[in-house]
């Protein structure tokens, strides 16, 4: 899916230049107007439209989507783009769609809600979606995407509003992960077709297997008997801890505590590798942190810099242009007080270390200024 959306991008920017729209100096009408010349341009217009934060940029990436029923891909790359200037303080009117709601009548009811994190060095990214209950409290669809694996796990919940706070509260203090909330139609579009990814591969995980029961006991409308005895066999069959994992708590407690030596010098090796590659980059500065597994580089040598999605300004520029060029999700500092800065997670494989750091340093050499 990466080299088609790379194929096309770059097919689809090569005719905006033989259009007259360069993408270092692309605007909104001159996008647009390229647009009516021709299919070909549609991915490379979205992708710049996430870079240009503007009302009239989001407009244009509605009138993208709405226009994509049938090409998954454009779907996505405007989606993307909406988050990306969502980022930036840019929300997209919400049009109207009577059309898709007569479409789709198992999905109506109180409207949802959608959440979304950023993705993780290995491409897991966290999407919830709440739903109220008709006898009061949330129902919670919680999936784990991976890009480019498909859905890993899914998990169907019931819970209340005040404890859905304190979890978002708890995962950006103790984790550094931000729920951004979102359309829940693109994380139930996401998650749908993370599953149909994995399931034709064959490699439905079985944390996975039931994500279409999970998504219908969610979305369902019936008779009142027979939704309330579907929710208690759910909340009886789920929302509980496993008899495995509460051995596995035991275990972890009363068992042989050597392997945590082991993984703090292994945390070491990666902290080592990690800072020596950033420190090894022009316009980063990286000091060793003593505790976590968080590396926090200041990035100020790279504000001014332009690429294609227009001149980084701040952390959550950096970020961006980190997502776009080397596939790397990075945390913006601007959240945790200092916009110098961003937040990167060694909590993986040396080798994945290793080989985002390369990536990252290809991709800097890209920019210009």
């Amino acid at each position: 899916m990466a080299d088609a959306r790379e194929s096309r991008l770059r097919h689809g920017l090569d005719a905006l230049k033989r259009l007259g729209v360069p993408a270092e100096a692309a605007t909104v009408e001159a996008l647009a107007n390229a647009l009516e010349a021709g299919p070909e341009t549609a991915l490379a217009v979205a992708d710049l439209c996430g870079g240009i934060a503007s009302e009239a940029s989001a407009a244009l990436l509605r009138r993208i989507e709405d226009g994509a029923r049938q090409d998954k891909l454009l779907r996505r790359e405007a989606r993307r783009a909406l988050y990306r200037l969502k980022q930036k303080g840019v929300v997209a009117a919400e049009p109207a769609r009577a059309a898709e709601a007569e479409a789709r009548p198992a999905l109506s009811g109180p409207e949802a809600e959608g959440f979304l994190s950023a993705g993780d060095p290995l491409g897991d990214r966290l999407f919830w979606i709440l739903k109220p209950r008709s006898g009061g409290g949330l129902f919670h669809l919680s999936t784990v995407v991976n890009e480019p694996g498909g859905l890993k796990e899914a998990v169907l919940a019931e819970v209340n509003r005040k404890g859905m706070r304190a979890l978002r509260e708890e995962l950006q203090s103790r984790h550094g992960l931000r729920m951004v909330e979102v359309d829940w139609r693109y994380c139930d579009a996401i998650a749908s077709e993370g599953y149909e990814r994995a399931r034709s591969r064959g490699q439905v995980a079985e944390s996975a297997a039931h994500y279409p029961q999970l998504r219908l006991q969610l979305f369902a409308a019936g008779a009142k008997p027979i939704i309330k005895a579907m929710t208690d066999i759910q909340s009886q069959v789920t929302s509980n801890p496993t008899s495995i994992t509460q051995w596995a708590a035991v275990e972890a407690l009363a068992g042989p505590q050597d392997e945590i030596a082991k993984m703090v010098g292994e945390f070491d090796r990666r902290r080592r590798v990690i800072v020596g590659a950033l420190n090894a980059m022009p316009g980063i500065r990286c000091v060793t942190p003593r505790g976590a597994f968080y590396v926090f580089p200041n990035v100020s040598g790279l504000f001014g810099k332009r690429w294609k999605g227009g001149v980084l300004k701040g952390s959550a520029d950096v970020c961006a242009f980190l997502l776009d060029e080397a596939r790397i999700a990075t945390v913006a500092g601007v959240d945790f007080g200092s916009d110098a800065h961003i937040r990167l997670s060694y909590a993986t494989g040396l080798e994945t270390i290793k080989d985002g750091m390369s990536r990252m340093a290809a991709a800097l050499r890209k920019l210009d200024g």
